[in-house]
Order: structure tokens, then sequence, then C-alpha cells
């Protein structure tokens, strides 16, 4: 310890960010070296959502070269851009991630940076390259011989994504296999911030097949899960969902109950999102209460937050409901209007060429991962060939020197054969020649 601390000492003489008096306690990470993904979150947890010392880290990494300590800073800068809604700033922030783990040949530092870009794309509706970045996330974890545990969560984090995408595409059935393949890993891992994803995206695609109950029952254990880890965007996700199939079994007051409070925790989050998510299902629950101007005064406000931000799907159902709130009040014409609105922003990506991509991109990576395995089993078979050759060698090897063994032990026994034989001639001669003496001839 004394070493290290004079080591960083001597390093720090040259450091041009720090004081002496302000020399942080996670520089001992740029010190050391670390590569590993886990270990670096743990010791940077504290500044991760502090800009200003990310900065600073960031500068400390770059007078050193350190290329994982700047893959680690901005993908934590694309995250803070990412919880904001601010996707131009955190595709940039990602982009360098992903530049700094592919020139260190970090895998793991590479898969964060790919799944997390393809998760943007996917909020912004770009399915295309949300379906690329997150193939491509998922072949490289998978390719992986070193199976580490942040390698584990990012191939969950990968189908987990790639489920999302086929629901958006109104693929559940594709969408279900992704999520429980996740939950599998997820549940080795420990992780119940994923679990609570994967059980949450669950329930999604059993309220979208109108099986109520066995939603609830997912969105549910969601809950749960955000509770266990005092996740409050994890409440808001799962309040709404529950409020959600509230609405459509007409019970309305309490999905209203349930709503109502999201939309103060999505604001003190911060998360523009989520916050359009929660004004969305509290201007539809209002609707359903019979209070059509609070109703759609919140609509407005989320479709507001979705158009600055481009948030497709939230802009298409605000259109829904505000066409149904129109028609309500007798507004035929305006609700005609949103209607079409609505029509034309469904197509934007449920159109016939994202679903021909998808299933392309289906096949394509079915046939690899088919190849693969080929590849795999032909390997397999190989090396138990070459165990096969090698056990006959040994076996070979192993009945020679047993024959020659028995070999040397049968000469062995005839040697003393032939010398007991030897011998008892050689006395059989001696008593013939004492019974020939003269002294016994009468």
């Amino acid at each position: 310890m004394k070493t290290l601390t004079a080591i960083s000492l001597f390093l720090l003489g040259s450091f041009q960010v720090f004081s002496q008096e302000e020399i942080p306690d996670y520089f001992e990470i740029v010190v050391l070296r670390d590569t590993n993904y886990a270990s670096i979150d743990t010791m940077l947890r504290p500044i991760r959502r502090n800009p200003k010392e990310l900065s600073k880290f960031v500068e400390a990494c770059e007078d050193f070269n350190y290329k994982e300590g700047l893959a680690y800073a901005y993908i934590q800068m694309g995250l803070n851009a990412r919880n904001v809604s601010d996707y131009p700033e955190a595709i940039a922030a990602f982009t360098k991630g992903l530049e700094n783990a592919r020139s260190c040949e970090n895998i793991d530092f590479e898969v964060i940076a790919l799944n997390m870009l393809g998760v943007v794309h996917r909020r912004k509706e770009e399915i295309r390259e949300a379906l690329d970045y997150h193939k491509n996330a998922l072949e490289l974890a998978e390719s992986s011989s070193k199976h580490t545990l942040t390698g584990l969560r990012n191939v969950a984090v990968a189908r987990n994504s790639i489920g999302n995408i086929y629901i958006s595409l109104k693929q559940p059935e594709l969408a279900l296999p992704e999520f429980l393949a996740s939950i599998a890993i997820e549940e080795e891992t420990g992780n119940k911030l994923g679990l609570a994803i994967n059980y949450q995206n669950i329930g999604s695609i059993y309220e979208e097949r109108l099986d109520l109950q066995m939603a609830l029952s997912n969105y549910r254990r969601s809950l749960d899960y955000n509770n266990q880890i005092n996740s409050n965007i994890g409440r808001v996700i799962c309040q709404n969902s529950i409020g959600q199939v509230y609405l459509k079994q007409a019970r309305f007051k309490e999905a209203l109950q349930i709503i109502e409070p999201t939309v103060a925790m999505a604001e003190e989050n911060g998360d523009q999102y989520y916050l359009a998510l929660a004004k969305l299902n509290l201007g539809w629950a209002l609707s359903e209460n019979g209070d059509l101007n609070r109703s759609e005064r919140y609509i407005l406000e989320s479709l507001k937050v979705s158009e600055e931000r481009d948030m497709g799907f939230f802009i298409s159902e605000a259109n829904l409901l505000l066409s149904k709130i129109n028609e309500k009040k007798g507004n035929y014409k305006e609700a005609l209007g949103f209607r079409k609105k609505y029509s034309e922003s469904q197509e934007r990506y449920l159109n016939e060429s994202n679903q021909q991509y998808m299933a392309d991109l289906i096949s394509k990576y079915d046939s690899d991962a088919k190849k693969n395995k080929i590849s795999i089993l032909e390997k397999e078979n190989e090396i138990a060939n070459l165990r096969l050759a090698d056990n006959r060698k040994l076996f070979l090897a192993g009945a020679i020197a047993i024959l020659l063994i028995s070999g040397l032990f049968y000469i062995l026994y005839r040697q003393n054969t032939l010398a007991k034989e030897k011998e008892y001639l050689a006395l059989e001669q001696k008593m013939m020649r004492s019974q020939m003496n003269p002294h016994f001839i009468f």
C-alpha cells in the first residue's frame, strides 16, 4: 500500500487537473489502470452522475492514455444525457465510449456501448439502427470466451432490448423468448433491476394479448423488485402499467389513484421519456373519469414533450387519445384530424420495410447462430477424435508394456526353472558317483 501511495504521488507531480489538496479518492483507478467494468463502476459510483467530476476524470484518463477509463466515463455521460432525453448528446457520448472500448480491445465495454446506442435509437423509434446495435452487441458478447459477470449481463441487456424492439413491431411471439432468456441470466447473476425490467416487459405482452390477469401478475412482480431496490423510475413504469390494465378493466378510479402520483415522481427524476408516459396515462385516466378538460391538458403536455424529443410512440398514442376526447366533446373535425395524425405516426415504424428488415435480420442471425453451433460441434468432434486417437495410442503402449513385462517375467521364470533343474541333475550325478565309491564295493 505504501508503494502504491508513492507511485500515486509521483504521478501526481506531473498531473495537470488536480492540485495536491484536490486529489480524488478514485484516482487510484488511473494509477492501476483497472480494466474491469464492475470494479471501475464500484469505485466511480459516487461521481458518475456528477458532470463536473466526470469531466475531471476524463482529463485524467486522457493525460495517462487510460482507454478503459475514458470508455467508462463517456458511457456514463451518455446515460446522463439519455436519462433527460437528450438523445443527440447521448449518441455522441456513447459513440466516444465505443471508440475507446475498441481502441483498448475491451469486449465488455464495447458491448455496453453498443447496447446503450441501441437503447437510444429504440427510444427514437429508429428500429433498424436499434436492431443493428443490439444484434452486434449480442453476437460480440456471446462470442467472447471470457464469461464475466459484466459479459453475462451484457447478453441479458441485448436480449431484453431485442425483445422490446419486437414488441414495438407488434411481434410479441418473438419477444417472449428473448425476455425469458434474459430472465435466466438475471436470476443467475442476482440482478434484481434486470428481473424487474423483464417481468415488466412480459406483462406488456400479456396486456397486448388481453390476458389482463397475467399482465397484472407480472407487473406486480416487477413492482416488487423495484421496491426492493428502491427504484423510483421503476415505480413510475410499473404503476403506469398497472394503471393501464385497470383502465382496460374499467376500474377507472383505481387507475387514477395509482397513475396520478407518478407525474411528480417522473418530474423529480427528470427523464422526459417517463414524464411523457406519466402525463399521457394520467390524461387517459382523467378522460375515463369524465374530467375531459384536465385530461386534454395533460395529454397536450405529453404531446409537446414527445414532439420536442421525437418520441414517436407517445406522439401516436397522444393523437389517438386526443381524437377520442374531441369526439366525446362533439368536436368531430378536430377528432378526425388527430385520428389522421395517429395513423401517420403509426406507419412511421410499423411499415412493411421495417418488418421485412426485421425478418431478414432474424433469418441472418439464426443462420449465423447455426453456423457458429456447427463450427463449435465440429471443433468438439475434432477434439473428441484427437482424444480417442490419444487413448488408442495409450492403450497400444500399455498393451505393449504389458506384453514386454509378461515376457520378462516369463524369461525370468524359465531361467529360474532351468537353474533348479540343473541343480537337481547335479545332485543326481553326485549321488551316482557316491554309490560307485570303492569303499562300498563288496
